[in-house]
């Protein structure tokens, strides 16, 4: 469902609401110009209070993790409005204090002495996503990751793009067009693209980050020792020796290299397709249910973060989104604090 008619619906929803008078649409604010799409003022008998509003399709983690990390930037309560939100995520928002009202009527809304509302178990039947895209299958998500790391690439030429990624020449121009064609990049001076909204991107990509693009990255997940696991960068840098953009730590450890806050649990690597035996040799990697590696798809070099480490971290993109999609409370703050160091003054811009 288009976002437009997402807005239209949860508003009639509310409207419908016996202490809600009145519903006043807002623009953004200068003061948080891209990181919410819009504000509302819901009058009641009691008084008008302001909401910042972020109008979104069907909600998939790790993006519900995002909009934790949105609402400590507000000075206003935050309202989700979806066209679907189940159970489980409803429920995650609600701890949070983030408020939600859906296409088809759930919703949850807490205000002291002002409005209170929740509405649950009103069911929808879910349809696969029938408007074709390029731009957010997988190999879109990971041009996108691209650009949005690296936002001067936009003015690179199709063929120089494809260059730095293990996409097809068709596959790169179908997502460009895509950006274009909907209004995400226009022309600057000198006929540059800029991004129109990045921060809204970023919240797509994320979306589609645990059900569509992670997976894809999946090479393998297996078992390794403890003692290779506490000198793996040391191992992977023998093993990998005179290798060129060979791999890249993301994940827990790639954040406590650069932060040296929060080591996590497993260990997630960037691996260069065609060296994946040779690393699962000298690692010893073994195949068992209870796995602590995973090694993903480093399908370009410009996944390693250009910053100078001991060890070539991931880019914080995919250290935040990682953090977010493990999803448990030492990971989501460590994951807050790579955003806010690495990829605030990029996505918060004003």
């Amino acid at each position: 469902m288009l976002e437009n008619d997402i807005f239209k619906l949860c508003v009639k929803g509310l409207q419908r609401l016996p202490p809600i008078k009145d519903i006043k649409k807002h623009g953004k604010s200068a003061e948080n110009n891209t990181i919410i799409d819009l504000f509302l003022d819901i009058v009641t008998d009691k008084d008008s209070i302001r909401f910042a509003v972020e109008v979104k399709g069907m909600l998939k983690r790790p993006l519900p993790q995002h909009f934790k990390v949105i609402k400590k930037k507000l000075n206003v309560p935050y309202l989700i409005m979806t066209d679907y939100i189940n159970p489980s995520i409803a429920e995650d928002l609600k701890r949070n204090d983030i408020y939600y009202i859906d296409s088809i009527g759930n919703m949850y809304i807490y205000v002291d002495k002002y409005l209170y509302v929740h509405v649950q178990g009103k069911k929808k039947e879910i349809h696969k996503e029938k408007l074709k895209t390029t731009l957010f299958q997988p190999t879109g998500l990971q041009l996108l990751f691209l650009l949005l790391a690296y936002p001067e690439l936009l003015s690179m030429s199709i063929r120089s793009l494809k260059n730095l990624i293990s996409i097809s020449y068709g596959q790169t121009q179908a997502s460009l067009k895509e950006l274009k064609d909907k209004e995400h990049v226009y022309k600057g001076k000198q006929g540059k693209l800029i991004f129109r909204d990045r921060s809204e991107l970023l919240k797509n990509w994320l979306g589609h980050y645990g059900d569509r693009l992670r997976p894809k990255l999946v090479l393998g997940s297996y078992k390794m020792a403890p003692s290779i696991e506490e000198v793996i960068t040391e191992r992977l840098s023998n093993i990998l020796m005179n290798e060129d953009s060979a791999f890249a730590i993301g994940g827990g450890l790639g954040a406590d290299i650069l932060l040296h806050y929060y080591r996590g649990q497993t260990t997630e690597v960037f691996i260069r397709p065609d060296l994946l035996e040779r690393t699962k040799e000298g690692l010893k990697l073994i195949p068992a249910k209870e796995t602590n590696v995973t090694i993903l798809n480093m399908f370009s070099k410009q996944i390693i973060f250009q910053e100078k480490t001991l060890s070539p971290v991931a880019h914080p993109l995919f250290l935040y989104a990682e953090l977010l999609f493990q999803g448990n409370s030492r990971a989501l703050e460590t994951a807050e604090i790579i955003y806010n160091t690495y990829l605030k003054k990029d996505f918060d811009e004003t």
